[in-house]
Order: structure tokens, then sequence, then C-alpha cells
């Protein structure tokens, strides 16, 4: 069991790694992105994406929505946040 978890993972790692070009062109889209190593930066910007449009359909106004994820990030010290 613990191999095979060792073998996902690390596929996992493999396939879902940036190359540079793509790092380059998530980074120019936006500059933000830089603070994501390759590792995650492809699930990051998925992630930064899907939280936007959550944020736009919410029934709290997004510059609250927004104020509101910075002060929770802030209070959980999130590295990438």
């Amino acid at each position: 069991m613990k191999k095979m978890l060792i073998i996902i993972f690390s596929l996992s790692a493999i396939f879902g790694t940036a190359t540079n070009k793509e790092y380059k062109k998530l980074v120019k889209e936006n500059s933000w992105n830089a603070v994501y190593p390759k590792v995650i930066i492809k699930d990051a910007v998925k992630n930064d994406k899907d939280m936007q449009a959550l944020y736009r359909e919410s029934d709290i106004p997004e510059k609250y929505a927004e104020l509101i994820a910075l002060a929770v990030s802030s209070a959980l010290k999130c590295q990438y946040c």
C-alpha cells in the first residue's frame, strides 16, 4: 500500500509540474503567479480562477469576500495566500 501511494504521488508530481514554457506563460498572464513553485502552479492558477468565480457568484459583495479571504489568510499565515 505504501509503495502504491508513493508511486501515485510521484507520478502526480512529475506530470503536474509545469514546464519552463508553461510556467513563464502563467507568470506572464499574472505576475502574482510567480510566488508559486512549478510543482503546484497549474493547480494554484485553477484554484485562483475558481475562487474568483466563487466571489462573483456569492451573495456577499466581491470586495467584502476578498477582504474576508485576505483576513483569513493573514490569520492562518498561509505561505501562498
